[in-house]
């Protein structure tokens, strides 16, 4: 797939959501080819209406077809004359597999072979570069959804069936972040990102990936109480230069250590947590395609105060990287993270750095809250990722899915104020799934029933 701006709108009420296909490559036909096949075809979703995807191709070195057919699931869904590159192919559903060809038809209604893709109807990203944040990285391309067997919501809705399959769907199908931290070796690092990569594009090197790196050490309330030791170091470096290794010139946004508000107050120094985080902003930032945002926990974790934001932001190298990300594992509001992340980047340009933008994680704040509205209700022995989800219309305090991933963050469909939108459109460079509510406090495993209440009383459900 050719790095585009595909997106496809299914209208449920007030609310859409966006479509994209990922695919892999299918068994050759077998009729004997006359004239050549068909070469760089790509599937990508048509803009706008019924679900659809449109096809496209450049003709054959060897033979002058008179025409093309499109073949879906072994039955010709469209044919075109010969001077023609492009069908649009409709009534299809989200979550389908569908065999896909292109094959040539010469004078005497001889057919070539064909090219062959499988591929699968995924919910997607639309990705309009807006005029407000011309250079955003994440805009203008294809953004990867992960179908793989380390994916914990892929093998769980392979089994589901019906509804419960439907509900799941809008979850394995979106395109999220995978997180990567010390749990694989750093042996494996660079193995473990790029087959993450492969099976997020489908070996399309001009889609986007999205990661979360959560690998620094110590961590936790742990960085209050010493620095990183020199094994600590040595391994940290060893796994981000695999990560970095694997990531290369492709496409990727990386969000560097999620809690990051917990660096407040960390001892300082050459070899400190923040100079750790600092080494590896600046190595990832380096790489051509691959856009670096520095999470620093939520809006009201740091107080609601910018001046706390860009302390830790200068000190864990916010100059080089693309920027920060707000409320990665904390539920604030999206329109609390937009207005408290445009204060900080007006902060930011007052010492200095200046064009710094920022992603917010919206994968679990649909219902919004802070951890003061929490503690009103949940004692402090219970930490907020044990918020229950929502389970009722009108129910509070609950964790529920939020804006589906876009770069497309001032529509008025997300019903945020305009001034909102405003802001965003200048700001944000996309709304992310970072977090993963549909784990069990949001590590593991995949829970079935909370996925299923996600998708129930998502207020930007999708059908």
């Amino acid at each position: 797939m050719r790095a585009r701006s595909p997106h496809l709108v299914l209208v449920a009420a007030a609310s859409a959501v966006l479509a994209t296909l990922s695919f892999v490559p299918a068994a050759p036909g077998s009729a004997a080819a006359v004239v050549g096949d068909p070469r760089n075809v790509d599937v990508d979703v048509r803009s706008g209406g019924a679900p659809a995807f449109t096809v496209t191709w450049a003709p054959p070195t060897a033979g002058s077809p008179t025409s093309y057919e499109v073949v879906v699931d072994g039955s010709v869904r469209a044919t075109v004359d010969g001077a023609t590159r492009r069908a649009t192919v409709e009534g299809l559903e989200v979550g389908g597999t569908y065999g896909i060809a292109v094959r040539s038809v010469d004078a005497g209604g001889e057919r070539s072979d064909g090219v062959n893709r499988r591929a699968i109807l995924t919910y997607g990203a639309a990705s309009p570069r807006l005029a407000a944040n011309p250079t955003n990285p994440l805009a203008g391309r294809e953004w990867g959804v992960h179908l793989g067997r380390s994916e914990p919501a892929y093998e769980p809705w392979l089994k589901a069936r019906g509804a419960t399959k439907d509900a799941i769907g809008r979850i394995t199908l979106q395109p999220k972040a995978k997180w990567f931290g010390s749990w694989i070796p750093d042996g494996d690092a660079q193995r473990k990102v790029a087959q993450y990569l492969d099976e997020s594009t489908r070996g399309d090197r001009a889609v986007l990936s999205q990661m979360t790196l959560y690998r620094a050490a110590p961590w936790g309330a742990a960085t209050h109480t010493r620095k990183p030791t020199a094994a600590e170091w040595a391994s940290y470096q060893r796994y981000v230069n695999g990560v970095a290794a694997a990531i290369g010139d492709r496409p990727m946004a990386v969000v560097l250590q999620p809690d990051g508000a917990w660096m407040q107050g960390a001892p300082r120094g050459p070899r400190s947590i923040y100079a750790m985080v600092r080494w590896s902003a600046n190595r990832l930032s380096a790489l051509p395609n691959t856009a670096v945002y520095l999470e620093i926990g939520s809006p009201d974790w740091l107080r609601f105060d910018p001046a706390r934001a860009v302390r830790l932001l200068r000190s864990v190298g916010i100059a080089k990287a693309r920027g920060f990300a707000l409320s990665v594992t904390h539920m604030d509001s999206t329109e609390s993270s937009v207005r408290y992340g445009a204060r900080v980047v007006d902060a930011l340009a007052k010492v200095g750095i200046a064009d710094k933008h920022f992603v917010v994680d919206t994968s679990d704040n649909g219902r919004g809250f802070t951890v003061a509205d929490f503690r009103k209700v949940y004692p402090a022995s219970v930490p907020i990722g044990a918020a229950k989800m929502c389970r009722t219309a009108t129910q509070r305090l609950c964790v529920a899915l939020g804006i589906p991933p876009t770069t497309d963050v001032a529509n008025p469909r997300w019903g945020l104020p305009a001034d909102v939108n405003a802001l965003a459109a200048k700001h944000v460079d996309a709304y992310l799934w970072i977090d993963r509510p549909w784990l069990r406090w949001q590590i593991a495993p995949f829970v079935v029933r909370d996925a299923v209440a996600l998708a129930a009383w998502n207020p930007f459900a999708q059908t």
